[in-house]
């Protein structure tokens, strides 16, 4: 199982949780001995980029004393990248494991696929046999590979849910720091605010569906159950650093929970390992975007103690015009179904969704049709659309000629050619 990380520490784990239950479902359905084999991000010049040096770090830190010593402890996270500069392996690549869609049967489905296969072409099999038939060799793993890299594990965690727990043992220890001492309170909300505004535009935020509900919004909607004066811990990336400038997102956020009447405080987390005992530790309710994984990650390892986790999506206009297929599409309806059959996690997980705008009973009505799955609406300030639509308008003058600069087919065309071909056809 050739797992190809990205992103942070919660994008790691879920991918690592995907490789994981599939090789449990090989072993145990199907006979295969089966072995895990890291593949780390690269950057467009082929290079391991940074944050995954770092994310490698942090997983072998904070898992490797409590967890088995197989899981990270011993684990060479570049070894994948060697074994493919290398041509070590053959592809089943007519295997999909890692599409958003697949079930806990789909992927037993494509499984047997592949065992069929294998039994039917045992030529195959001898001729890419383990090296020295040594199959316990760290650096020489099976050579025949499928290839895992998706971040929608849901129907994985449903169905190995408490060997999940078991398994994945986060060392508190070594990486909760103060939140050990200031963990959440019993009667203490916990929010997690991504802030994805640290990472990418606002123009890719709102294309690729990563918008955040304002503080007004979230006040008013995802928090609106609670009361000026309870209890309310936020966590979240430089949040506290980036709510002391009033021109950021945070500030908006920060200025909406205080202006409420919370009984407000920040994680006591200074790095985010610690930001995740943090939010792990929630006991009351924990809360965030069902975009991070960070948040949903620590939702699953949260455990019993934690009575609810609400996993929210905010739906934007533009998402719903220019990607409709990220609305009304449904990971968790389409792997898992209206609930999750394992008890804890149907007691404890629920989503929710938020539109920009107010919608018909129809759209509604198919859009969230699970038990865990609520719809509510909220509207966006219209001084907030106003200077979305002004940017949109200067970005679309700034890019309306881009094809006559540089190096473009148009540019290179008049260079080589003029302006006409001269042959008549």
């Amino acid at each position: 199982m050739l797992i190809h990380l990205s992103g942070e520490f919660g994008n790691n784990l879920f991918k690592y949780f995907g490789g994981w239950g599939i090789a449990m479902l090989a072993e145990r359905e199907f006979n295969f001995k089966t072995r895990i084999v890291l593949k780390e991000q690269v950057s467009r010049r082929g290079g391991v980029v940074g944050k995954a040096r770092k994310t490698s770090k942090e997983l072998k830190r904070c898992f490797s004393n409590t967890s088995p010593d197989w899981l990270f402890k011993d684990m060479d996270f570049g070894l994948g990248n060697e074994l493919i500069d290398k041509r070590y392996f053959k592809e089943l690549n007519q295997f999909d494991l890692s599409n958003k869609e697949q079930s806990i049967d789909d992927l037993r489905g494509v499984l047997k696929d592949i065992a069929d296969d294998l039994n039917s072409n045992p030529d195959l099999v001898e001729q890419y046999k383990t090296p020295d038939g040594n199959i316990n060799d760290p650096r020489k793993p099976p050579k025949l590979m499928v290839k895992i890299n998706s971040l929608h594990v849901f129907s994985i965690v449903n169905e190995f849910y408490d060997e999940l727990l078991e398994t994945f043992v986060f060392d508190e220890a070594e990486c909760c720091g103060k939140t050990l001492e200031y963990p959440p309170l019993e009667d203490e909300s916990v929010l997690h605010y991504r802030n994805f505004a640290t990472e990418m535009k606002e123009f890719r935020r709102e294309s690729l569906g990563f918008v955040e509900l304002s503080g007004d919004q979230m006040v008013h909607t995802v928090l609106g159950s609670l009361q000026p004066g309870d209890k309310l811990a936020v966590a979240g990336r430089n949040l506290e650093k980036d709510s002391q400038t009033n021109t950021t997102l945070a500030y908006d956020m920060v200025e909406a929970l205080k202006a409420r009447g919370f009984d407000f405080r920040f994680s006591p987390g200074t790095e985010g390992v610690e930001d995740f005992c943090f939010l792990k530790k929630a006991r009351k309710e924990l809360v965030g975007t069902a975009k991070s994984t960070f948040l949903m990650l620590a939702g699953f390892l949260g455990g019993p103690t934690m009575k609810v986790a609400r996993f929210y999506q905010f739906v934007t206009d533009r998402v719903v015009e220019e990607r409709k297929d990220m609305w009304m599409y449904n990971v968790f309806q389409r792997t898992v179904g209206d609930n999750w059959t394992n008890p804890e996690l149907m007691k404890r997980i629920v989503f929710e969704q938020y539109f920009d705008s107010n919608r018909n009973n129809e759209t509604d009505n198919n859009t969230a049709n699970g038990t865990n799955n609520r719809t509510l609406y909220s509207s966006t300030p219209k001084p907030l659309l106003r200077r979305r639509r002004r940017k949109r308008r200067q970005l679309r003058r700034r890019t309306s000629n881009i094809k006559y600069r540089g190096t473009s087919n148009t540019t290179t065309l008049h260079a080589h050619v003029g302006k006409n071909w001269t042959n008549p056809e």
